[in-house]
């Protein structure tokens, strides 16, 4: 009788490892899941290397290539080849410039956050950079977002994962905050949003107990995974990587959504080329995403502080980079026909009266929004079943598309687009906002008048009075066309902070000679 307990209980024990058990992230995905998803990472990460340019870097989205660089590629950069010890080289030396220029100019949070997490993937201390605490620097910026509800949860809860990620200390209230976010349900925070707070919850979990986590945790990724969509995504690429990043970080996370049906709508999301939406980082974050459904966890937090397991990466001063290395220089896009010095010193003074108080307004994270690449009416089909999707209350968010135009000729001009989700009665101001914080394209700089917010300075180029470049707003009733371009008569007749943005509204923002 106890040996066929024994053989029932053993055949128990085999069923459950084949099942679920800890393996069950790997045993979760079919060969031909994980034959597409290694497909998807390589055409990834090939398209990413053909848009590196001759300095190893990406411009802006160094940081973020970085990142998904560490988290996609084993050993990476500790195996020291050449290229990977010459692209981690550019992230240091686009954060040293910006820090040499710190706090005189100062360096969005969100850009700080990537740094930090940046210096984490290379093997670097970001609390030690050349004297430089970037966590310090960080989280100075984290204690403005420390307060409840729209529009500062987005960048507080980024700073609290990169916090956590650094080794600091996560105080109490601000994981109450944490935990106010993730359990939303009047969807006033995105889904993004959510997810980097359960994250972060995530992170501090695994230092420190915190009464009652796994229920709040589990209702945070039940909330999420109700919310796939028919095509199995969550939206857009950005969106989508975050939210599949913050599902797998729990044992259980087949329960909360149809894993299949996600990797197949991810898939869809893929050009033929490799890129996600023709963009650095949507490519960056869907090989992060790409990289937690292989891995069995969350790609982000992987890059802890002293994660990497032998120090072998050398820091700066101890290369020298001589004529002999070989560059490779690429040929990513058509840019702008605009000025020499586009980027004009800081001499360069506003149009208009003096302001009553000049400071560098940096840009804070902006919630309840998400961003959908897709053209109107655009809808993937794709076979299988997922869950039903949920519907957002039409009453709570619109839809607005907000593009950059940065040269004086149109057809040439580099070009940026977005289309986001934000809650009604947003200002263009926080319209802006959100889109720095997703896309580094976006990020600006302005000063404060006693009317409102004057912009001078969008994606690094700022107006030039003596040339007569400014920034013009438009709001168009279609959307911009580089073979028509808009007339002066639909400059917008308010500031960005007086715009309240309406369901539908286009506006383009046009670097140009007036």
């Amino acid at each position: 009788m106890n040996t066929n307990w024994t053989y029932f209980f053993l055949l128990l024990l085999n069923l459950y490892l084949l099942v679920g058990g800890s393996s069950a992230a790997e045993s979760m995905l079919s060969t031909e899941l994980v034959d597409k998803l290694e497909g998807m990472k390589q055409r990834a990460l090939n398209w990413l290397s053909s848009e590196r340019r001759g300095d190893y870097g990406w411009g802006s989205d160094t940081s973020r290539v970085v990142i998904a660089l560490a988290a996609a590629v084993d050993g990476w950069p500790q195996k020291n080849d050449l290229e990977a010890m010459l692209i981690a080289k550019q992230l240091e030396i686009e954060l040293l410039a910006k820090l040499l220029r710190y706090p005189e100019e100062v360096i969005p949070p969100a850009q700080i956050a990537y740094y930090a997490l940046g210096l984490n993937a290379i093997c670097r201390d970001p609390r030690d950079y050349y004297g430089y605490n970037i966590i310090d620097i960080l989280e100075k910026h984290s204690d403005e977002f420390d307060s409840s509800g729209y529009p500062e949860t987005f960048g507080f809860s980024l700073s609290s994962l990169v916090s956590c990620l650094g080794g600091s200390h996560i105080h109490r209230r601000q994981i109450h905050h944490l935990i106010q976010i993730s359990r939303d349900e009047t969807r006033l925070h995105s889904l993004e949003t959510r997810s980097m707070a359960l994250m972060a919850l995530k992170c501090v979990h695994q230092h420190r107990r915190i009464e009652g986590i796994h229920r709040i945790l589990h209702e945070g990724y039940e909330g999420l995974g109700g919310l796939q969509g028919l095509d199995g995504t969550f939206g857009n690429i950005h969106t989508t990587a975050l939210v599949i990043q913050g599902l797998r970080l729990d044992e259980n996370f087949a329960e909360y959504w149809n894993e299949t049906s996600g990797i197949w709508g991810l898939g869809a999301m893929q050009k033929e080329i490799g890129s996600f939406e023709d963009k650095v980082v949507g490519t960056a974050d869907a090989l992060l995403a790409i990289s937690t459904l292989l891995n069995g966890s969350s790609g982000i937090l992987r890059l802890r502080r002293h994660h990497c397991s032998t120090y072998s990466y050398k820091p700066l001063e101890s290369i020298v980079i001589g004529p002999e290395i070989p560059v490779i220089l690429t040929t990513p896009g058509t840019k702008a026909s605009t000025p020499e010095n586009s980027t004009s010193s800081d001499n360069a003074t506003p149009k208009g009266p003096t302001p009553s108080k000049s400071s560098s307004v940096s840009v804070t994270p902006v919630t309840g929004s998400s961003i959908s690449s897709e053209s109107p009416g655009e809808v993937r089909r794709m076979s299988g079943v997922a869950p039903p999707a949920k519907t957002l209350p039409s009453s709570l968010t619109v839809s607005v598309k907000y593009s950059l135009w940065i040269g004086p000729d149109p057809p040439i001009a580099d070009k940026h687009n977005l289309t986001i989700l934000v809650p009604t009665n947003t200002s263009f101001f926080h319209v802006m906002q959100r889109a720095a914080e997703l896309d580094p394209a976006f990020e600006f700089s302005s000063t404060v008048w006693p009317n409102g917010h004057y912009v001078h300075t969008i994606s690094g180029h700022r107006e030039q009075p003596v040339g007569y470049y400014y920034w013009l707003l438009y709001r168009l009733p279609t959307d911009p066309d580089p073979t028509k371009p808009p007339p002066t008569t639909y400059v917008a007749e308010r500031g960005v902070d007086d715009l309240l943005v309406k369901d539908g509204d286009i506006y383009l923002f046009w670097f140009k000679k007036i």
